[in-house]
């Protein structure tokens, strides 16, 4: 006879009800292990794990350490004013020798504001007796960009000025002074001024011109008059545009006679070129007025 055991019956019977589930687990679990190898992944200690391991450790840290390099190397040549290699820039320093071609990067390095390289490429272009004055101006701007001293500029143009002396007139100084004189720095404008006798050179009518219509847009009105004063003595003849500013100085200061001087001057070169006239239309009226109130006759 054969002993009944609860427990094992009801295993029986549990497993027999669960047929199903279980022949699809077992199917899942061997499909798992045809695809995957295993279903239970352990960990391997063995020396050929570690070895296998340790190239993608080290690629890993050699990685990092080659960007920690590049981030350093980026960062020092901006330090530098250098730029990155592959840059647009890149090929700037294998050009500078040929000043034609570090006139040109120069000239587009100011364009797109880049004033660290148009200060790294003048050192090149200093020694080269091809720069434009129009540049030139570009390139002391750039040192204002980078709060250069005033001395510093000066000493910097004065020393190009000197070394190319031959190629140096008036009109050359006049295209440098025109765009330093609308920076309103005075004190380049004025060292450049009183360094043309060294030069062998006389300031003509448009250097003037330049130096009083920038004293007259800083209210520096005794430095106008100085100027005007000036060219009397040296026989210079002001231009429309310095009678002009003289006659708005002459009358600011209520001086009759330099004023009825430079009326006459504005009224000689407005007549002369009727269709481009340098004086504004209400000024007779102003002057009419402004005589009325003063001498009470017309």
């Amino acid at each position: 006879m054969f002993v009944q055991h609860p427990i094992l019956d009801q295993a029986i019977a549990l497993v027999y009800s669960a047929r199903s589930e279980l022949l699809l687990f077992f199917l899942a679990f061997a499909l798992h292990h045809f695809l995957f190898g295993t279903s239970f992944p352990r960990p391997s200690f063995s020396k050929s794990t570690k070895s296998s391991l340790s190239p993608v450790v080290s690629g890993t840290d050699r990685d990092r350490q080659q960007q920690q390099q590049q981030q350093q190397q980026q960062q020092q040549r901006a330090a530098r004013g250098r730029p990155e290699e592959g840059g647009e820039e890149s090929g700037i320093g294998q050009a500078t020798r040929d000043p034609e071609q570090a006139l040109q990067q120069s000239q587009e390095a100011f364009e797109r504001a880049d004033h660290r390289s148009v200060l790294r490429l003048w050192s090149n272009l200093r020694r080269c007796d091809e720069v434009p004055a129009s540049h030139l101006a570009q390139v002391l701007e750039s040192m204002q960009r980078f709060k250069k001293d005033s001395n510093m500029i000066l000493a910097e143009v004065q020393g190009y000025l000197r070394r190319n002396k031959s190629i140096c007139d008036t009109q050359y100084v006049n295209r440098l002074l025109e765009p330093l004189a609308k920076s309103l720095d005075t004190e380049v404008v004025d060292g450049v001024f009183e360094f043309l006798p060294t030069l062998d050179l006389a300031a003509d009518s448009l250097t003037y011109e330049i130096l009083i219509h920038m004293y007259f847009t800083t209210r520096s009105f005794d430095q106008v008059r100085a100027l005007g004063k000036e060219m009397a003595s040296v026989k210079v003849a002001p231009t429309a545009k310095t009678s002009l500013v003289m006659l708005k100085t002459a009358l600011s200061a209520g001086n009759l006679d330099d004023a009825i001087y430079y009326y006459k001057e504005v009224s000689a070169a407005t007549s002369a070129v009727p269709t481009a006239s340098q004086a504004p239309r209400h000024l007779p009226r102003s002057w009419q007025n402004w005589r009325v109130a003063t001498t009470g006759s017309i």
